[in-house]
């Protein structure tokens, strides 16, 4: 059966790129507060719903049913199993090789590691730490001579330096397709941790760029724009709120001493009406002597 392509399980988006539209299909997790993609692009038509999360299948995401409700990323599903060094170096080793060997074919290929590193939100080769990552990176790899021309029509600004590419953190000097990008990214992060005009408790500008690898001027700016104020420091109102407890701790006490003190000064009444009695007594005793 194919599954529908609805806007809550397979999004269908499409932007400019080198002046001509390009379309994908994106399926993102659905764990608060995450906001993972996995983009794929289309080439001549739409690819039914189930090719697109059987394609997320393999590369580790867990899809219940029609993945309307349960789309998990690798890493919320405890199948990113981390990989060792050896296997980043060899990783790196390769993708090297890979992208020096000579002929028409080295640009599309650099083109096309970039784009498969913004898409698992890497700044390199060697930031893979799972077999999500390594699967990904190596099915570049695996690709055959005569299906590397589907990556043609490379946009010009994304020609990279060297193999270990510019930190995401430095944003404002990717192309400006990846740059778009992250920016997307961003939005997705921020979306799912911001409500009633501030951010939610645990979150701020800095733990998303912390956790999407950018920097924290491009957090801000996509928020502000986009959103609006980030609110209080999450870290000051966790303070004020212990501030509070205790301050609500101290008014019970003082309830309580005061309670107490009342308590002591009726009780210390009846005690001396109680001596006075008893000394009348004895005064009336002592008299009649």
């Amino acid at each position: 059966m194919t599954l529908p392509t609805a806007p809550d399980v397979i999004e269908t988006r499409s932007h400019a790129d080198a002046g001509q539209k390009v379309t994908e299909q994106v399926v993102v997790c659905s764990a608060p507060g995450c906001g993972f993609e996995m983009a794929t692009k289309v080439t001549n038509t739409l690819k039914p719903g189930n090719v697109i999360l059987n394609m997320a299948r393999r590369r580790g995401w867990r899809i219940e049913g029609d993945g309307r409700k349960v789309r998990l990323c690798p890493a919320h599903t405890g199948r990113a199993k981390v990989i060792s060094s050896e296997q980043v170096q060899d990783l790196a080793t390769r993708f090297k090789a890979w992208l020096t060997e000579s002929g028409p074919m080295q640009d599309l290929r650099r083109h096309a590691l970039i784009d498969k590193l913004v898409e698992l939100g890497l700044s390199k080769v060697t930031d893979a730490r799972n077999k999500a990552h390594q699967q990904a990176l190596l099915s570049l790899l695996n690709e055959s001579p005569s299906q590397e021309p589907d990556m043609a029509k490379p946009n010009p600004e994304r020609v990279a330096e060297s193999l270990t590419l510019l930190p995401l953190s430095e944003s404002l000097k990717l192309p400006s397709e990846a740059a778009r990008a992250q920016r997307r990214k961003v939005f997705h992060e921020i979306e799912g941790c911001y409500a009633k005009s501030r951010y939610l408790e645990g979150f701020s500008d800095e733990t998303i760029a912390k956790k999407l690898l950018v920097a924290v001027g491009m957090v801000t700016e996509v928020r502000e724009t986009n959103f609006g104020p980030a609110g209080p420091d999450p870290r000051i109102s966790e303070l004020r709120k212990q501030v509070a407890a205790l301050e609500a701790r101290i008014v019970q006490i003082e309830e309580v001493a005061l309670a107490i003190m009342e308590q002591a000064g009726t009780k210390g009444e009846e005690l001396r009406h109680d001596i006075a009695s008893l000394l009348d007594k004895i005064n009336k005793l002592e008299g009649g002597l």
